[in-house]
C-alpha cells in the first residue's frame, strides 16, 4: 500500500511525502493508522486494518463474489445492506451491481437499446428512466380502463338488474325522499 501525504503550504508546492507499506503491517504501524484516520476517517482505517489482519468481512470479499452474493438477496435487502457502511455502499455503486439490479428489478436482461443507454449515461440511470417509463405506462393502462365505454350489463337500468330469472322485479330502487318542514 501506498499513502501519499501532502502538506498544505503557501509557498512552493513540494512533492508528496510518500509512505510505502505491506498491507500485513498497517495493523502495526500506528504512525499510518493515524494518518489514515486523519485523512480518510476511522472506518477506512478499520478496514485497512481487517485487510491487513487477514479477517473475513462481507466487505473485504472482491467485488464479483460480493456482487455474486447480492445475486440471491431481495432488492429491499440489497438497498438496506448498501446503507450499513461507506464501504459497502461504494461496493454498492458499480457499474456491475446497478447492471445486477438492473436485471433484478426489470427481471429481463438489458436490451441492446439499454445497453447503449447505459454507455451514455450508466446503469442507474437507465434503471431508473426504465422505471420512471413503466409508472407512466401503468397509469396509462389504469386510465384507459376507466375511459373504458361500460359494457351491456353496465348499461341496463338499474330496475332491469333487480330482475330475478323469472323477471319479476325483486326490488324497486329506493329514492331518497326529502320533506319539507
Amino acid at each position: 500500500m501506498c499513502l501519499n501525504i501532502w502538506r498544505i503550504t503557501h509557498g512552493p508546492h513540494l512533492q508528496p511525502k510518500q509512505k510505502n507499506c505491506p498491507l500485513e503491517d498497517v495493523p502495526y504501524d500506528k504512525f499510518l493508522q493515524d494518518e489514515i484516520k486523519n485523512v480518510f476517517g476511522e472506518s477506512v482505517c478499520r478496514y485497512l486494518i481487517d485487510l491487513g489482519e487477514n479477517k473475513r468481512k462481507l466487505e473485504n470479499l472482491p467485488a464479483k463474489i460480493f456482487l455474486n452474493i447480492l445475486k440471491f438477496l431481495s432488492v429491499n435487502d440489497i438497498l438496506h445492506l448498501s446503507q450499513t457502511s461507506k464501504i459497502l455502499r461504494e461496493l454498492c455503486d458499480t457499474e456491475l451491481f446497478w447492471c445486477m439490479m438492473f436485471k433484478k428489478v426489470m427481471r429481463k436482461t438489458p436490451s441492446c437499446q439499454d445497453k447503449i443507454m447505459a454507455f451514455d449515461y450508466n446503469w442507474r440511470e437507465v434503471l431508473k428512466m426504465r422505471k420512471l417509463l413503466s409508472k407512466k405506462v401503468s397509469k396509462n393502462q389504469l386510465k384507459e380502463k376507466e375511459e373504458k365505454p361500460p359494457t351491456t350489463q353496465e348499461k341496463k337500468k338499474p330496475t332491469q338488474l333487480l330482475r330475478n330469472r323469472q323477471n319479476k322485479p325483486l326490488a324497486t330502487p329506493k329514492r331518497n325522499m326529502i320533506r319539507s318542514k
